[in-house]
C-alpha cells in the first residue's frame, strides 16, 4: 500500500475484538487489528475509506532506513564491514566498524550502557544496591521490579544516544517511588531528569528497534 509516496506492507490481525485498530510502525507496516468476522473485501474498503486517518498516522512516525549492512550504535550511524584479519575484535573508523566478532561489539556497548546506570545512580543518591540485567524486550526500553530492588534494560538501548539511556534509567528508578505513569510519578523524574518530556519524544524516533 502506497501512502505519501511511502511502500508500506499491510499486516491483518485477526483477534477477538470489538474495536478496529490501525496502528503504523517505523517499519514501513500498516497494522490492522479486525475483529475475526471481517473478510479481507471488508478489510480492503475500510482501508480505502480511512486513508486520511492513515496519512495523519504515518506523519507522526519516525522511520529509519537501514540498508543490510548498516548498524546505529548509540545513535550514529555505521557501516558495518567483515574483517577476519583485524587484529582486534572490532575497530570503529569513522563512519565503518571493521569486525572479526561483532558479539564483542555488542557486549561492550552493553558494558558501556552499565557504567552509566552507575553513574547516573551515584549522581542522583540512588539506591546503588539495585540490580541491573538486561534482556531482548520488544515492547518496553526498561521495566522495575520494585519487590526484586531490580531494573531491567532491553539490549536493543544500544541503538539510542546516550543521554537517552540516561533518561531511561531515571525513569526506571523512579518507579521505585511511583509504580505507575501519573502526573506525581514525572513530578519525580523532573527531579533528575527536567527535559524529561523532551527525551519522551525523542525516544520515541527509535521505537524502531523495539517493533
Amino acid at each position: 500500500m502506497v501512502v505519501l509516496n511511502k511502500n508500506f506492507e499491510v499486516v491483518i490481525v485477526h483477534k477477538k475484538v470489538k474495536n478496529i485498530n490501525v496502528k503504523v510502525t517505523p517499519r514501513y507496516e500498516i497494522i490492522v487489528t479486525v475483529p475475526l468476522r471481517f473478510s479481507n473485501n471488508e478489510i480492503n474498503h475500510l482501508l480505502q475509506n480511512n486513508i486520511s486517518l492513515i496519512e495523519r498516522l504515518v506523519k507522526k512516525v519516525h522511520f529509519i532506513d537501514l540498508k543490510d549492512e548498516e548498524i546505529i550504535i548509540f545513535g550514529q550511524r555505521y557501516t558495518l564491514c567483515g574483517d577476519m584479519l583485524i587484529e582486534k575484535e572490532y575497530v570503529i573508523m569513522g563512519n565503518k566498524i571493521f569486525y572479526r566478532d561483532i558479539n564483542k561489539l555488542y557486549q561492550n556497548c552493553i558494558d558501556i550502557i552499565c557504567q552509566h546506570f552507575k553513574h547516573v545512580a551515584t549522581k542522583n543518591n540512588f539506591d546503588l544496591t539495585t540490580s541491573l540485567v538486561f534482556k531482548k524486550m520488544k515492547s518496553r526500553w526498561g521495566v522495575c521490579y520494585i519487590q526484586k530492588n531490580k531494573i531491567c534494560l532491553t539490549q536493543y538501548l544500544i541503538h539510542v544516544p546516550i543521554h537517552l539511556i540516561e533518561y531511561v534509567i531515571c525513569h526506571e528508578f523512579c518507579h521505585f517511588q511511583y509504580p505507575n505513569h501519573s502526573s506525581q510519578f514525572y513530578l519525580e523524574v523532573s527531579k533528575y531528569y527536567k527535559d524529561y518530556s523532551k527525551a519522551r519524544s525523542e525516544l520515541k524516533k527509535y521505537s524502531y528497534f523495539l517493533k
